[in-house]
């Protein structure tokens, strides 16, 4: 092009120089220690260990390559093997033969380590309710758009696609959550989740909840005369015509009486301020395991729209929506694999922002995406002498700070 000349250089020049952090966490001596026990690959085998599979396809996942194909791009690549600790990058061929032989011993080590990174995490996490904190248990359907594929487990989702309709839990299942120390939990789920079965069970474990009511089959007339008779009363200050009341009731569930919340809205007006004949109403039930304030409760649950957010960056800043594997199994370890990377990803973003140094302006968290693009595919230059490994990245770009205070 005019003006420009175009060179080549034998220098080692890379685009993810942020594979350093994720790599700090994946060399961990624990994490080694606890796959090598249970793996049947011998040391000194000359095979490729399953810790230098399971290394290679996580960051993969965080360089945004997600098909068993894409790992042909770092066979050659000094910096990728190097900051993993590898000795060779295996084949796609290999990469996919040996993911898909793996069972439930190599999917419970990725969930132990799971729960052990979160547990150095979890202080910061959690939310205050009435001067006690709890962690929060967000969780909701999410389906998986893997149409024009003949995958074991595909089916129609209520999306009308075929794919997958996984139940994308934060900070995980119950059991899992519950390790993460002594906090108590607090579940919040949609009224998908509204079953008298899983309210027990919730109860049986300890844990507390907040549940939608799915009142499709349940006459609205008497939770909300209810309300009106003996909720608190309270005008719209954003809106006219808009009046909001508040009550906690019970309902009995084989025996046990749960409390509930109710919330009435009562619309006297339309959007464009013209009056209705008759007022319009809309009614919210929740099950509230802690009794807390019908109000509490409603702004409990509307955060709960966060974890769809949550949903679009795993599904979609990741890759992880079309799973790469025909075989079910293949794809529940992929999935384990990018819910670890997923947590590294956030904690990454948290120690950024931590710097003080982030360009712009930024919320309490940094999103996947932003992650990805600004700091995991920072370009930099690979430099390897005298048993010193250094990365040189351009002092002028607006990351470069923060990139650079993680160091220090």
């Amino acid at each position: 092009m005019a003006n420009f000349l175009v060179e080549t250089t034998k220098k080692v020049i890379v685009n993810h120089s942020s594979l350093v952090f994720i790599a700090n966490y994946l060399n961990d001596v624990r994490f080694f220690s606890r796959i090598n026990k249970i793996s049947k690959i011998k040391k000194n085998s000359g095979v490729i260990s399953d810790y230098g599979i399971i290394k290679t396809y996580i960051a993969l996942i965080s360089l945004g390559k997600t098909d068993f194909e894409d790992v042909e791009l770092y066979r050659q690549d000094k910096y990728f093997k190097k900051v993993l600790n590898l000795h060779t990058v295996l084949s796609s061929v290999t990469l996919r033969q040996r993911l898909e032989s793996y069972g439930e011993e190599i999917w419970e080590v990725l969930r132990e380590t799971k729960v052990e990174w979160l547990q150095k995490h979890i202080a910061n996490e959690t939310i205050e309710i009435n001067e006690v904190p709890y962690i929060i248990l967000e969780s909701d359907v999410t389906p998986m758009d893997n149409s024009g594929s003949k995958k074991e487990g595909v089916s129609k989702t209520y999306k009308l696609f075929d794919g997958f309709a996984p139940m994308m839990s934060y900070f995980g299942i119950i059991g899992l959550a519950k390790q993460l120390g002594s906090y108590p939990l607090l579940a919040i789920m949609d009224s998908g989740n509204d079953d008298s079965k899983l309210v027990l069970h919730f109860k049986k474990l300890g844990a507390e909840f907040i549940i939608k009511r799915n009142l499709r089959r349940e006459s609205i007339d008497k939770y909300k005369d209810y309300a009106m008779a003996n909720g608190k009363k309270l005008e719209s200050k954003k809106y006219d015509g808009i009046t909001v009341y508040y009550s906690n009731w019970e309902r009995e569930v084989k025996g046990e009486k749960i409390p509930i919340s109710v919330v009435v809205t009562e619309y006297k007006k339309d959007k464009k301020g013209l009056d209705y004949l008759i007022p319009q109403y809309e009614v919210e039930v929740y099950w509230n395991s802690l009794n807390l304030e019908a109000e509490q409760v409603e702004e409990l649950y509307h955060q709960h729209g966060t974890s769809e957010q949550y949903h679009s960056e795993f599904k979609s800043d990741l890759d992880m929506e079309r799973l790469p594997s025909g075989k079910f199994e293949s794809n529940y370890c992929f999935m384990l694999m990018g819910m670890l990377l997923f947590n590294l990803l956030r904690f990454l973003g948290k120690e950024l922002l931590a710097t003080g140094l982030v360009p712009g302006k930024r919320g309490l968290r940094l999103r996947i995406r932003t992650v990805l693009q600004n700091i995991m595919n920072m370009g930099c230059q690979y430099i390897s002498k005298a048993r010193l490994n250094t990365i040189k990245v351009f002092e002028e770009y607006l990351w470069t700070p923060c990139f650079v205070a993680l160091f220090e």
